[in-house]
Order: C-alpha cells, then structure tokens, then sequence
C-alpha cells in the first residue's frame, strides 16, 4: 500500500497504533522478527484463560457426577473411593467433600 502510516491510519479510519499493532504481528507470523515478550505474555494469558474455561467446564461436569455417585454409592462404598484417591495424591478433605462421603 505504502505511505506515511499517519496517511494510512486516516484513510482507512482507524488509529496508528492499529497499523503499527498490524504490522508488528505480520513481521513476527513471517519470521522477520521474534514475538516480543509482551506477545508471548499474551499468548500465554490467552492459553491460561482456555484452559481455566475447560478446567471450570469439567468442575460442573465432576459436581454432576459427584451428585449422583452420592445419591446411588453407598457410604462405605464412598470411603473406599477416597482411599483410592488419597492414594493417587488427593487431598482427603477435598477427596471427601467432592464424593459426598463426610457431612459437617
């Protein structure tokens, strides 16, 4: 396109900074210049905040779950299952309260 990027940023109605912005990322997705630490923070943030929503996403799933598993496992069937996850490396408070197997 060319010209003076204050030019560019008029004719097309928007701010220079949205045209350096542009730019910055067409050089780093062409190789011409490494992500600087700022786009790679956000990348970062960007993939945490997925990964919050699928971990909250399978916290609603496992409360489902754990609903039922309380309504149709017996208690003492309970407190054999949270050996096992006291086993693998789960907390037992938390072990219990996700299966319903202590009531305070």
């Amino acid at each position: 396109m060319g010209g003076r990027v204050t030019d560019v940023a008029q004719s097309l109605a928007i701010a220079e900074s949205c045209l350096y912005r542009w730019r910055s990322k067409d050089l780093v997705a062409q190789g011409l210049r490494s992500p600087t630490t700022a786009s790679m923070e956000s990348a970062a943030l960007a993939e945490a905040e997925r990964r919050i929503r699928e971990l909250e996403a399978e916290v609603k799933i496992l409360r489902k779950a754990a609903a039922a598993v309380e309504a149709v496992v017996p208690p003492k069937e309970r407190l054999r299952l949270v050996g096992e996850l006291v086993d693998d490396g789960v907390e037992v408070k938390r072990a219990c309260h996700a299966l319903g197997a202590l009531r305070r």
